[in-house]
């Protein structure tokens, strides 16, 4: 009896295991884009860029976001940081990719009609 009980216990932390494993990198994820879209609402908050400025910047928001949840979900290093949020808002690149603390993609974004 004892032994059924034991193994009973070992498969149920195992599958537990496995379910945390796998749902670590959604998890991951939803905190990155989470936390992305609070820069974003705090970038919209009381603003007085005209319509079109703000559009290209909200979208550089949006875009390190997006990039970010996908970067979580592949369990990737790299990162996508907006320039501006980073207190550099006149930067020739709106967006950086950083791996490891360096820099190895800068992005110009651009929106359109």
């Amino acid at each position: 009896m004892a032994k059924d009980s034991s193994l009973r216990g070992a498969t149920t932390f195992g599958a537990g295991a496995v379910g945390a494993a796998s749902s670590s990198a959604e998890a991951a994820a939803a905190d990155v884009l989470r936390a992305g879209m609070e820069l974003l609402l705090r970038r919209t908050g009381g603003t007085a860029l005209p319509g079109g400025q703000l559009k290209g910047h909200l979208l550089e928001y949006i875009e390190a976001s997006r990039f970010n949840e996908r970067a979580a979900l592949a369990r990737s290093d790299l990162q996508a940081s907006v320039t501006a949020a980073e207190g550099r808002p006149h930067a020739l690149t709106d967006i950086e990719i950083v791996e490891g603390g360096r820099v190895v993609k800068e992005v110009q974004a651009k929106a359109s009609e």
